[in-house]
């Protein structure tokens, strides 16, 4: 890690909390059979159509059985399903005013990430872990903590429970490593549903 990375980690920052990481674009995870069937829908929709079907689908809410939970704490996604969502946001026309005025999803930006290919080799992958083992092993963080909703999108949660594994290999373990999930009828858009409440989360309050 670079000097002044490093050197703002250990003097600026001392608790970490990763919310929801997208399995594959933050952590180059291979695609479960949810993410390739999702891919394989939006590659029959029209471009124009394709920046509110995203907004859609992560605004989505679903429902996960007890046993994906089980295998959140244990730090293993679940690769082999398919959810299908439940509703979605995007449907409530005060939150589609709240997007499109405040601009708050890009889909250029998401375009470009999404073409980088950081994270879909082995080297982007690499890169990526160096990166986290970086973070989570500096000495002045006291803890980290993967925080997820119950009703997120399966990609998130993949992710989220990979990372949960991922910091067990690496040897963090509680009270360092901690897991937050929080309750309620809550998504992704969290900061949106219940500001208030996503923060209290967030300082753990």
């Amino acid at each position: 890690m670079e000097t002044e990375n490093a050197t703002t980690l250990k003097e600026k920052i001392s608790d970490i909390i990763f919310f929801e990481p997208p399995g594959q674009d933050v952590l180059g995870l291979e695609k479960s059979t949810h993410t390739i069937k999702t891919q394989a829908w939006v590659a029959t929709l029209d471009p124009k159509e394709i920046p509110e079907a995203i907004t859609r689908y992560i605004s989505g809410i679903w429902d996960y059985p007890p046993e994906v939970f089980t295998e959140l704490e244990k730090g293993r996604r679940v690769t082999d399903k398919f959810w299908d969502m439940q509703s979605s946001l995007w449907d409530d026309e005060k939150y589609k005013g709240f997007i499109e005025q405040e601009k708050v999803a890009d889909p250029a930006a998401l375009s470009t990430h999404g073409a980088s290919g950081v994270t879909i080799d082995e080297v982007g992958r690499a890169y990526a872990r160096s990166g986290l083992e970086s973070i989570v092993n500096t000495s002045a963080v006291g803890t980290v903590t993967v925080m997820v909703t119950k009703r997120c999108l399966p990609e998130c949660f993949e992710g989220s429970a990979e990372l949960v594994g991922i910091l067990d290999k690496m040897g963090v373990a509680a009270p360092k490593k901690q897991l937050h999930i929080v309750e309620g009828p809550w998504n992704h858009e969290l900061h949106y549903q219940a500001p208030e409440l996503f923060w209290a989360n967030i300082l753990q309050e």
